[in-house]
Formats: C-alpha cells, structure tokens, sequence
C-alpha cells in the first residue's frame, strides 16, 4: 500500500496520529507500506513524525522519488491511502483503489469520481467547503483535525475485504 498524507498545503493533513492508525489497520491486513511526500522538507518531517508513532516497519521514500515514478508505485500498489492531492488523482488514472481524506476542499468537485474503488472520508461541518488555508486562514483547518481515526480504519477495511 502506498501512503501519502501530506500536500503542498500542509492545512489539508489530518492529524499524524489518524495516518498512523490507517497505516496499522493496512498493516494488520498483511500489507507493506510505502510512504511517499514531495521534496518539500515540510512533507518529510510530518512523514517523520507518523513513523515515531509505529512499531512497525514502513518503507519510506519519502523525498526520494519522481512523480512518474509516484505513478508507477500507485499503479502497482494494492491500495492507496492519502489526502486530496495529485496521488489521489493518479489512483484515478490508474484505477488503484483509494481511501482519501477531505478537509477544506470539495469532495463533490475533486474526488477520484473515475476511480471505481475509493472511499472519502471527511468531516461533514457547515463550514467546509470553503477552499480556505485553515479556520481563519489559521493553517489548521478543523474539517480535517477531527477526523477520527476509527473513520480511516473502517474505510480501509471495507476498501481492503
């Protein structure tokens, strides 16, 4: 499975504990995991920082990789686990199933609608969507902070079974 919780706007992660427990509950479905992130030494120390939190052994490529070669690894994983960014939108092109979680942006307007197989996960607020960088252009966008983590655990199972 190829994880990739991070984008270009960090205000779009959930929290590093909620991509710690998808990444147990993939693990515990006999997967090996590969995380991914951009260059952008944001992206590698929130990857660091879900590492901390597991027992277990990832993969990480985190900095280390292409975006083509990105697209290979998604086209060849079992699944993908990540937030509204590009990977989700190449598990679209290459139909490789996704859980993708949605903060302050449309799941309406940017979901992988052309993927057969995915799974949204997102926070129903009055407030969201509102494109905004954070509650207040705080940075810190509620929508995706209180995602629960047993929410990514059930739509990986069910994405996974």
């Amino acid at each position: 499975a190829v994880v990739h919780p991070v984008s270009r706007w960090m205000f779009k992660c959930a929290r590093e504990e909620v991509i710690a427990e998808g990444i147990r509950a993939l693990q515990q479905k006999g997967l090996s995991v590969v995380l991914t992130a951009s260059k952008d030494p944001r992206e590698i120390a929130y990857n660091q920082r879900v590492r901390k939190l597991l027992d277990d052994d990832v993969i990480d490529l985190s900095g280390q990789i292409s975006l083509k070669e990105l697209g290979a690894l998604i086209d060849h994983a079992a699944l993908l686990f990540c937030v509204d960014s590009v990977p989700m939108h190449i598990s679209s092109a290459t139909k490789t199933p996704v859980v993708a979680l949605f903060g302050p942006t449309s799941e309406v307007r940017w979901s992988p609608w052309q993927n057969p197989k995915y799974h949204i996960v997102k926070r129903d607020l009055p407030c969201r969507p509102c494109y905004r960088p954070g509650c207040a252009d705080s940075h810190h966008s509620d929508c995706i902070l209180t995602i629960d983590s047993q929410e990514v655990v059930r739509a990986i199972r069910e994405l996974i079974s």
